[in-house]
């Protein structure tokens, strides 16, 4: 499955048994069929090797793939006229003193 296939795969089809946070020893990281940091600035980013050595066979997985696209897809916002209990407008304007933002 290519990547235009992955965005447009439900979110429902992403199976995650569960999740954790927790210490890991390397050798796990080391083991994994993928691995991939979430973070808020680039959301998820696939982990390729460590000290290189590799992680699975060092491509993006397919999960990595459907988790990025699908938080990708969740921050946008609504349609104008459609409402969103997930999605709430900030006043960006208010916030940050750039007055001339406010609606």
């Amino acid at each position: 499955m290519g990547p235009l296939q992955e965005r447009a795969r439900s979110p429902d089809d992403v199976i995650v048994a569960n999740v954790q946070q927790r210490k890991l020893h390397i050798s796990e990281v080391l083991a994994a069929k993928e691995c991939f940091l979430v973070c808020t600035t680039f959301t998820i980013v696939p982990v390729r090797s460590v000290n290189d050595e590799p992680i699975a066979d060092r491509k993006t997985g397919l999960t990595t793939l459907a988790l990025h696209y699908m938080l990708d897809n969740d921050m946008l916002p609504p349609p104008v006229g459609v409402y969103s209990s997930r999605h709430i407008q900030v006043p960006y304007g208010y916030m940050t003193g750039m007055r001339s933002q406010l609606v």
